[in-house]
């Protein structure tokens, strides 16, 4: 436990304690590249408690971005506002890390004017434009820019460097031996494949006269790509070549995505002990990453030598008080991050910045300030208890009202059957906490209350009742099942089953259906599967139901049902589908009606989550939010 808390140094450098802020990309910037407002108080808000933090990547060219708002250290009219971010972590007592980072052939293709270089000419396998195989001449200007970008940080008033050596970037791509095929000095042996990156690092150490930190993926994590022992004798190479500190994450961007943005369904802990291995080997301290969202997650690396440091990047944005939370300096529960990417990236790939689920507060326009004490305080209302319910109480009694939730069920409604999904067993931590908070703060009552009551005795309702399930309105269909079938009491063995509705409800239960050993088909009246789905997630659910041989028919629309038989229109020919057990209908949801009409101009009403639009459980939780705000 004391080496939480325990300082240490990188190079000469001391930091306060070994927690440090992972580079997040926020997409919070402008198309200039400065460093806006919206940054310095996003970072401001993380910096009390951590020894300290990694921005975002520093993008070193204007052709190289991976975003069209990122932080630019591409020029010298970036200084100042660098220095400000810069002094600003200092006051905060945590040390300011500067990411440089060259995307080679993953530079953005969709931002005008973003050149794509790399070790040789192959296009990454998931998209991207074709790169230019690069001469002797632009291998050193690239070299260059590292240098520069790190002379500008060092004149900003950073403590450190961190160069990006990994993640399929420009240096991982001369280190890969899927990518790199030269046969010049920079290709072929292991020697020739490190050489680009050592010189980067050496032109840097001569140029600048802070600590340089690099960061590494401890394995590509795909046939063809790098292993651990060859990025252990890269480390120790680096070592050598006089590296303060090595950062272990993995995977690449380019073919294992959930790696590289440590997707809930990628396993806790194997960046650990990639960690661990190149710690074993190298003198100098390793910092590890990836899905460090616990307490016992930082006492497992810290006290048990996994590490000299860990890197938290995304449960920062769920909780901004996570370190100092673990460090037993702030009280309360962790609010925690699931993995999901469902606001984070999505956020930023959808252009509205970082985002997150759980925390509803990210990204507005006063960052994250605490909700306002209520002028008056009221007797509130809220009917239902799942994430948009609890959410809404739990920012109701911050406020100082009197709340009262009534759930019919049990607390987490709907939302209780979403860990359920493949590769979402994380999630049950969202419905744990929110449950464990309302338990401990709410007042519950377990019934459906009546409308007069609600008018009689509140001042406020906000109903959060919810969906209910489309009328899938088929002749024939009077039994079927909807998402419940997910609960092992009720899951099938051994039927054949046809699953209507191929929204991301219907690819999860279409997987696990047949993960149980059943014959599945998937009927769906559009073309798409799940294309609403986050990408990374998507991508992993199409494989999976292809591997594992679930049936699907697009433009289909289902007729009837006559006993065992199926009847479908597939693309303007009627067929039957035969034998049929089961059928689990997934084709939507729609706003629960239910009290909206008898409470309407009688009382203060409220509508979040569902039964005001049905959407994700991020929609849910940020719609209860600003309801709460303003009641």
């Amino acid at each position: 436990m004391e080496r939480l808390r325990s300082p240490l140094k990188v190079g000469e450098v001391e930091f306060r304690n070994p927690f440090v802020m992972a580079p997040v990309k926020t997409a919070y910037g402008k198309p200039t590249g400065e460093v806006t407002k919206r940054h310095l108080a996003f970072y401001e808000r993380r910096a009390a408690y951590l020894g300290g933090i990694i921005p975002e990547p520093f993008y070193m060219d204007s052709s190289l971005r991976e975003l069209p708002v990122q932080i630019g250290i591409h020029n010298d009219e970036m200084i100042p506002g660098l220095k400000r971010l810069a002094d600003m972590l200092h006051k905060k007592g945590a040390r300011a890390i500067a990411h440089l980072s060259h995307p080679g052939r993953m530079a953005n293709p969709m931002i005008t004017g973003n050149v794509y270089l790399s070790s040789s000419d192959k296009a990454c396998i998931n998209g991207g434009k074709p790169p230019q195989r690069m001469d002797i001449g632009q291998i050193e200007e690239a070299q260059d820019l590292f240098v520069q970008a790190a002379l500008r940080a060092e004149k900003a008033g950073f403590d450190l460097v961190e160069l990006q050596f990994g993640h399929g970037h420009l240096v991982a791509q001369f280190l890969s031996p899927s990518v790199n095929d030269r046969g010049d000095e920079y290709g072929g042996s292991e020697e020739n494949r490190f050489r680009f990156g050592l010189q980067v690092l050496e032109n840097v150490k001569e140029a600048c006269t802070i600590p340089v930190m690099v960061r590494v993926s401890g394995e590509e994590m795909f046939p063809g790509g790098f292993g651990l022992d060859e990025m252990i004798r890269f480390c120790k190479a680096l070592e050598a070549t006089g590296a303060a500190a090595i950062h272990v994450s993995s995977g690449s961007i380019c073919e294992t995505p959930p790696w590289y943005f440590q997707h809930m369904a990628v396993p806790k802990g194997k960046t650990w002990e990639m960690a661990s291995k190149i710690r074993a080997e190298v003198g100098i301290p390793v910092v590890a990453v990836g899905q460090i969202n616990e307490k016992e997650d930082a006492i497992k690396i810290l006290d048990g030598g996994l590490a000299d440091l860990v890197a938290v990047g995304r449960p920062l944005v769920a909780d901004p008080d996570f370190v100092g939370k673990v460090l037993g300096q702030v009280q309360g529960p962790v609010r925690p991050c699931t993995a999901c990417l469902e606001g984070c990236l999505g956020g930023v790939k959808g252009g509205k910045g970082l985002m997150c689920v759980i925390n509803p507060a990210l990204g507005r326009d006063k960052e994250e300030a605490p909700v306002q004490k209520a002028i008056e305080r009221k007797k509130v209302a809220v009917v239902g208890g799942g994430p948009a319910g609890m959410e809404a109480s739990l920012v109701l009694v911050e406020r100082g009202h009197e709340v009262t939730l009534f759930e019919k069920d049990r607390l987490g409604g709907q939302f209780n059957l979403a860990h359920l999904g493949p590769r979402k067993q994380k999630l049950k931590k969202l419905v744990d906490y929110y449950v464990a908070r309302v338990e401990k703060e709410v007042h519950v009552v377990f019934k459906s209350p009546g409308t007069e009551e609600l008018v009689k005795e509140y001042d406020a309702v906000v109903l959060a009742n919810g969906s209910t399930p489309v009328d899938p309105n088929i002749p024939g269909l009077e039994q079927f099942a909807w998402a419940e079938v997910l609960e092992p009491q009720r899951m099938p063995h051994g039927k054949n089953v046809v699953v209507i509705g191929g929204g991301f409800i219907g690819a999860e239960v279409a997987e696990v259906l047949a993960r149980n050993g059943n014959t599945v088909t998937l009927v769906k009246k559009s073309v798409e599967i799940a294309p609403d789905m986050e990408m990374i997630s998507r991508k992993m659910i199409l494989k999976s139901i292809e591997e594992l041989g679930v049936r699907v028919l697009t433009e289909c629309e289902v007729l009837r049902k006559e006993g065992d038989q199926l009847f479908i229109n597939r693309q303007g020919r009627e067929e039957v589908l035969k034998g049929i057990d089961l059928v689990v209908v997934t084709k939507g949801m729609v706003p629960s009606s239910s009290y909206e009409e008898e409470l309407e101009g009688k009382v203060d009403l409220c509508k979040v989550g569902d039964c005001r639009e049905v959407g994700r459980v991020m929609d849910a939780i940020h719609t209860a939010y600003e309801c709460a705000r303003l009641v």
